[in-house]
């Protein structure tokens, strides 16, 4: 029976569709998305803009907490895959507060420490996930990559603070087979594969840094005020370029269920209405 309400929608929707503009193609995708998570009055949706922006919301609500509750659903799963990594033998750190006491130099991107090589800590964050789609490395991220870089391209909030530790990279192919049992693309927005429901802190990230050294053009990558400097002085050559970066390596992540009330989830999603909105075409 549902399949079949399911087909006649569709039905419904392809001859309303004739000749219409691309917004309102767009409106009536929507309307059919909502359907499938809420009871609505489709043709209602589609002609009254007011309306179609309550089921918006509506519809947002509904997903995140379904996404919440999958979220939850799989933690003590997820936890439960030991990768041989002994979590007693890693030291509890405030990884920002850490970093502010003993960090050498710190860049845009890029962070130096001294004799901090191999030793295990542990700290709770946010991450996120991202994959380029022509690439196969995962690129972890310790906060809020999206928001940040809309912040900054509107220039809405200027006491934005950046975490010193911006990414991390998973240490072997272990780790990385463990965090791909979390995956799903039904929340997958763009090159972001992964992120923590609501931006909580709820991992627990074990690993160590390394610090490595890069030269000529990967040095350059690694560091664009390298390029500056050079220009500054025409005598330097790519190849002499030289810097040292530390850099975080995941050993294990484990993660905390998100308790949640729906009051905190509507004022999330009325907060943060850009973010929301990608919801819309998910599922």
């Amino acid at each position: 029976m549902k399949k079949f309400r399911f087909i006649f929608i569709i039905f419904l929707l392809f001859l309303y569709g004739c000749g219409d503009s691309d917004e309102v193609k767009v409106k009536k995708h929507n309307c059919n998305n909502f359907s499938q998570n809420l009871t609505i009055d489709i043709q209602k949706c589609i002609e009254d803009q007011k309306y179609y922006e309550e089921l918006t919301f509506e519809n947002n609500v509904f997903l995140t907490k379904k996404r919440l509750d999958e979220f939850n659903n799989k933690v003590d799963e997820f936890n439960s895959i030991n990768i041989g990594v002994k979590h007693k033998e890693y030291k509890l750190l405030n990884i920002q507060e850490f970093l502010e006491k003993n960090k050498i130099q710190s860049d845009k991107d890029r962070i130096f420490i001294k004799n901090i090589e191999r030793k295990k800590i542990k700290f709770n964050t946010y991450f996120e996930v991202s994959m380029l789609e022509d690439e196969k490395k995962y690129i972890i991220y310790f906060y809020d990559y999206f928001r940040n870089l809309i912040s900054i391209i509107k220039k809405e909030d200027k006491n934005l603070k950046e975490p010193l530790l911006k990414f991390g990279n998973f240490q072997n192919i272990e780790i990385e087979r463990k965090f791909e049992t979390l995956l799903d693309n039904k929340f997958r927005i763009g090159s972001t594969i992964y992120s923590i429901p609501l931006k909580k802190n709820n991992a627990t990230i074990y690993g160590y840094f390394l610090n490595t050294e890069y030269t000529g053009f990967d040095a350059a990558i690694k560091d664009l005020n390298l390029i500056i400097n050079k220009n500054k002085n025409s005598d330097n050559k790519i190849e002499d370029l030289k810097i040292t970066a530390s850099e975080f390596f995941i050993t294990d992540i484990e993660l905390n269920k998100i308790t949640y009330t729906e009051e905190e989830v509507r004022k999330i999603i009325k907060d943060n209405e850009l973010a929301s909105s990608l919801l819309i075409n998910q599922l």
